[in-house]
């Protein structure tokens, strides 16, 4: 005898996504004179089901969710998630990859031993 309660799982693997990125986004270069968004370089997309309406980013910044103008620091983490929406409803989200600001003790103290011996 076999007893079952009626579930199952099932995959959406082999299933088309239907909003797909002709150009996924990305974060650029970044400095600690920059805002995250100065890094942005915003995606290309399509829906098979409707026109692409809105593409709108949420920075991160050390993990934490920050404004497109935070004052970025020397050591910082930054990447940007992109909620895409089509005309129909459809939604998909893309991540930018991580950018690290430049900067901080190393460079300070290249800089500082370079001067020392300086002839």
């Amino acid at each position: 005898m076999r007893l079952s309660i009626g579930l199952g799982l099932s995959t959406l693997r082999g299933t088309a996504a239907i909003i797909t990125a002709t150009a996924p986004p990305t974060m650029g270069a970044l400095s600690d004179s920059d805002t995250p968004a100065d890094g942005y370089v915003a995606g290309s997309y399509t829906s098979t089901e409707g026109t692409i309406s809105s593409a709108v980013p949420t920075y991160y910044v050390n993990g934490a969710v920050q404004p497109g103008t935070y004052d970025l620091q020397a050591g910082d983490a930054v990447f940007a998630r992109v909620l895409v929406t089509d005309s129909v409803g459809n939604t998909r989200t893309y991540t930018t990859n991580t950018s690290t600001v430049p900067g901080g003790a190393v460079g300070a103290f290249s800089s500082a031993f370079s001067s020392a011996f300086a002839v």
